[in-house]
This record gives C-alpha cells, sequence and structure tokens, in this order.
C-alpha cells in the first residue's frame, strides 16, 4: 500500500445457489480485489442434470445422481481447495450423498459412507483479523456442506462461514454462507423435489498497513539527553514497536 495512491476494490459476491425444484446448479461467486490482487470466487455446485461441479477459488462439491457420479470441481493454483467427490460405491446406493465444497485450508471431504453428506472443507484462520469478522471470528473461507437424497445426515458446512446442507428427509434448502466471510452455501436436500442450494457469503477486503512516523531535528541535546520530536502522521493498524537509538 502506497500513502496517496488510488486502489480499485471490489467486494465479491456469494454465487447463487441452485434454484428450488430446478436442474441446474449453483453459480461462481464473483471476484474479490484489491488493486492487484484478486481472491477469485468459489465454484458452485452441480444441479440434478449439470454432471460438472464449478471451479473456482475452491471448488464445488460432487454429486451422486441417479445415472451418474461427479468429482469436485478443482481450485485455481494458489487460491483454495478443491471439493470433495460424491460418495462412489455405487450410482443408487442408500442416499447418494454429495461432496463437500473446498475451503481455504482443506479440501472437501468426501462421503465414506452413503448415508452422509461430506462436510465442507475448513477456511483459513487469521487472528489478526477477527475483530472485523468471521466466522467463527477471524475464520474465512469455509466450504458448503455436501447434501443427500431420500432421507440421510446433512454435511455441515466448513469453519470459516460455509453453511450446512439442508436437513436430509424433506425438500430442505442449504443454508447461506456467512457474508463477509467467502464461506460457500450448503447444498439443498431432495425428497420430492430439491430444496435448492443456499448463496455463497460475500467476501471481504481488509487492509492493513504500518503507520507512517514522521520525524522533525533533535534539539536541546547534551551528552546524555535531548528532545526527540515526532508525530504520527497515520495510525496504522499493525502493532509497531518504536526503537530509539543513542550513540556519542
Amino acid at each position: 500500500v502506497v500513502a496517496g495512491s488510488n486502489y480499485v476494490v471490489t467486494v465479491g459476491a456469494g454465487g447463487a445457489g441452485g434454484a428450488k425444484a430446478v436442474s441446474s446448479g449453483g453459480l461462481t461467486g464473483s471476484n474479490s480485489v484489491f488493486g492487484s490482487l484478486t481472491a477469485y470466487g468459489g465454484g458452485g455446485g452441480p444441479g440434478w442434470n449439470t454432471v460438472t461441479a464449478g471451479s473456482g477459488g475452491s471448488g464445488g462439491g460432487g454429486m451422486n445422481q441417479s445415472a451418474f457420479y461427479s468429482t469436485g470441481g478443482v481450485a485455481f493454483a494458489g487460491q483454495g481447495n478443491a471439493g470433495g467427490f460424491a460418495y462412489t460405491n455405487a450410482y443408487r446406493d442408500g442416499n447418494r450423498p454429495g461432496g463437500g465444497g473446498g475451503g481455504a485450508g482443506s479440501v472437501g471431504s468426501t462421503p465414506t459412507v452413503n448415508t452422509t453428506g461430506g462436510n465442507g472443507g475448513i477456511g483459513l484462520e487469521y487472528p489478526q483479523f477477527a475483530s472485523f469478522g468471521g466466522s467463527p471470528a477471524g475464520w474465512f473461507a469455509g466450504g458448503g456442506g455436501g447434501g443427500t437424497y431420500l432421507g440421510g445426515t446433512a454435511g455441515n458446512g466448513g469453519q470459516g462461514g460455509g453453511g450446512n446442507a439442508g436437513a436430509g428427509g424433506g425438500n430442505n434448502p442449504g443454508y447461506q454462507g456467512t457474508n463477509g466471510t467467502g464461506g460457500g452455501g450448503g447444498s439443498g436436500a431432495y425428497q420430492t423435489g430439491y430444496g435448492g442450494g443456499g448463496t455463497g457469503g460475500c467476501g471481504i477486503v481488509i487492509v492493513q498497513y504500518l503507520p507512517v512516523i514522521q520525524n522533525i531535528s533533535t534539539t536541546n541535546m547534551t551528552d546524555t539527553t535531548a528532545d526527540l520530536i515526532g508525530y504520527l502522521g497515520s495510525t496504522g493498524t499493525v502493532a509497531t514497536t518504536v526503537w530509539l537509538f543513542w550513540d556519542t
């Protein structure tokens, strides 16, 4: 950050979840930008007729349909992690659980049993930003939970604002990711129809910079004392230690 310079700042919106009772998948989230730095929006999850999970900052979780199952979406290089695969042992086995969406800190989980959706990948913790937000405070960019078909147990969202999947046993919608964290939305559940996916949480841009200290000429100097004159031109947002050196 250069004092007095202008920067383009964009806070990306979360991608919309797949609509209730519609076969299309969720949408990729929008990018968050500060100057030349870009955090890419996460990939959307697949819908009933959409085989491929979306790629993005982190990938969407895969799905298990009556005729196929899909892998998780790929994460862009230098960003987050891939989504989990859907349960792969059989297409029509059990509750056909889907994989969890990828998080900034880990891949989305792949279901190991045919009754439980995959959990979203965990995000990353930045304790120094806890006062600005996070879910829980200081945690950002968790993945959304994977859903199930005709009952079963919904996957949980990853720590960092990821939304839980809708509860199995009804046409329950997935939970929205927490705004200001970039957390992914959870998958909807399917009973007699699809409950709809949760919208991803919007991103956040936090700028951290050092204070600016202005020094003025020293006065009243002796061999052992002096008046050191200065002031803070900017308080900054980073804790800073000021050192004074005395030499004869």
